[in-house]
């Protein structure tokens, strides 16, 4: 075989079956010559992200031939392969795969928690479209037709302007849910992410009008923790910041109630993250520490101002001459105090306090932003007038300023005052001649009209 095997695969006549929602493909022979093909390439040297997609695809043609033991076996493989890379959007896929797998061999809840863990608002829409309408149908193999219809929905909501094929394939899809919740009503309430996931539920805490005392109850509303405390703060990493009735000291507890660490006066307490939390013991704005849950400062006060919760072992903060940089677990500087701001923004108009999950974070110096990662490596050098993180790479805006400036030879050219878009290594993608943030994404998503992830 001389095509590409995902080029083949993509090119099957996909088709839902309107009675099963599973899919329908006649074409054994292809499938058979993809996955050969498939098999002589894992034979030969590669790169984890050529791994991820050659096991993925591989897992793909398995489960189309009914092999679910190999399927799944090369699913995990490509999980594996796609983590090591840090892309989200190839691990995404791998899992949505191995996912599918699982659906596949009846496996549901295995099934449920890779969708869960694939999903993600940073991923490109279209993919996400594609993961919604596949996590709907191993919701309605459940039986539960009210997750899946929110699912169909919103892959259509991802997708407004799709081609008559995908919005056909949701419209038979969500046809198929109507008829079995006729006939058989719609079944369960839709479950929390912690429950796909197969976590513990987290408490939330309530006030109980009665005493005035806060209390932590279940997501049903049954009360599992109090009223037993005159402050309470919501969970974060299995752990809580409470004052109980008339004392003076906040303590941890975990989420049965029970304490972790002893009674301490605090001025401000933030939530845990990895481990750790920061407390400001005085009235003084820079008397900021990090403390581990038995109370042992883990960072002592250094002048430290605004910290953020520490996510990848950092911790985003600023000094108190005003710059900001981000210290590790240890205390040790990891990021250099060299930047005015971290200003996190996404091309669907989300602001992050912080590292995206692709460990990304927008800063601004002197009036100019760009994008390092958490090894401190500027990716994008801070040279634009506003940077967004896209799921492809990163939108970036022209000054329209008349006075150079510093960083004005390591921007690329273009419009003053336009938009352009760079790949995610920094290079060039489009070269900024848009007027307006719109038309860029207008632009990058008429080059992504022709890709389809085989899921």
């Amino acid at each position: 075989m001389t095509a590409d095997p995902e080029a083949v695969l993509s090119a099957l006549p996909w088709r839902l079956d309107p009675e099963t929602l599973r899919e329908s493909i006649d074409d054994r022979e292809s499938i058979d010559a993809a996955r050969a093909a498939l098999t002589s390439q894992l034979a030969l040297p590669g790169s984890d992200a050529a791994r991820s997609r050659q096991y993925g695809l591989r897992s793909v043609a398995h489960r189309l031939l009914g092999e679910l033991d190999a399927a799944l076996e090369d699913g995990k493989r490509a999980v594996e392969a796609a983590e090591l890379t840090g892309s989200m959007r190839r691990t995404a896929i791998a899992r949505t795969r191995l996912a599918h797998a699982y659906q596949a061999a009846g496996q549901h809840a295995a099934a449920d928690r890779e969708y869960a863990l694939a999903a993600s608002d940073d991923l490109p829409d279209r993919l996400r479209a594609a993961i919604h309408l596949q996590t709907g149908t191993c919701c309605f193999e459940q039986g539960r037709n009210i997750e899946a219809c929110e699912h169909f929905e919103k892959a259509l909501a991802l997708r407004p302007d799709a081609g008559s094929e995908f919005v056909q394939t949701v419209e038979v899809a969500l046809e198929a849910v109507l008829t079995h919740a006729t006939l058989g009503g719609w079944g369960p309430y839709r479950r929390t992410r912690p429950e796909l996931l197969g976590q513990e539920p987290v408490p939330v805490c309530v006030r109980d009008k009665s005493t005035g005392r806060w209390s932590y109850r279940d997501p049903a509303g049954e009360q599992v923790i109090g009223p037993l405390f005159d402050e309470a703060k919501p969970f974060h990493d299995g752990k809580a910041w409470v004052r109980r009735a008339g004392a003076l000291g906040w303590e941890v507890i975990d989420q049965r109630g029970e304490p972790l660490s002893r009674p301490l006066r605090l001025r401000e307490a933030a939530p845990f993250s990895e481990g750790l939390a920061w407390v400001q013991p005085t009235d003084e704005p820079d008397s900021w520490q990090a403390i581990t849950v038995d109370g042992e400062v883990a960072v002592p006060a250094d002048g430290y101002l605004d910290p953020r919760p520490f996510r990848f072992g950092l911790s985003l903060l600023r000094r108190g001459d005003g710059v900001f940089g981000a210290i590790d677990r240890y205390g040790e500087v990891a990021i250099p105090f060299d930047y005015d701001q971290v200003l996190t923004a996404t091309a669907d108009g989300r602001h992050i306090l912080g590292f995206t999950a692709e460990r990304l974070a927008v800063v601004d110096r002197i009036g100019r932003r760009g994008v390092l990662d958490t090894t401190g490596r500027l990716i994008v050098p801070a040279c634009y007038a506003d940077v967004n993180i896209h799921p492809v790479g990163f939108l970036i805006k022209l000054d329209d300023s008349v006075y150079p400036h510093p960083s004005d030879a390591d921007k690329v050219p273009g419009e003053p005052g336009s938009w352009g878009a760079l790949k995610r290594d920094g290079s060039l993608l489009i070269e900024p001649h848009h007027e307006t943030r719109e038309g860029i994404l207008r632009d990058i998503d008429s080059r992504l009209r022709d890709s389809r992830a085989v899921l």
